[in-house]
């Protein structure tokens, strides 16, 4: 299932997904296509994280954010 149909996802959301660094959640700086390869992606600024840290992610990897 495409996560765009179910959740516009865009800037400002706040969303969370799984990464090797165990569950993370962030707020979406931005919405993009990788050049190489044209698939969608994020960048998110990780909650707790380092300040200026960015994630590059997947749209079809992210949910929106649980209260």
């Amino acid at each position: 299932m495409n996560t765009m149909t179910i959740y516009p996802i865009q800037q400002g959301s706040r969303v969370e997904f799984d990464s090797e660094h165990g569950p993370q959640k962030g707020t979406v700086l931005g919405v993009t296509c990788d050049v190489g390869n044209g698939e969608p992606f994020a960048v998110i600024e990780i909650d707790h994280a380092m300040a200026g840290m960015l994630w590059k992610v997947p749209l079809q990897q992210l949910q929106p954010a649980r209260a």
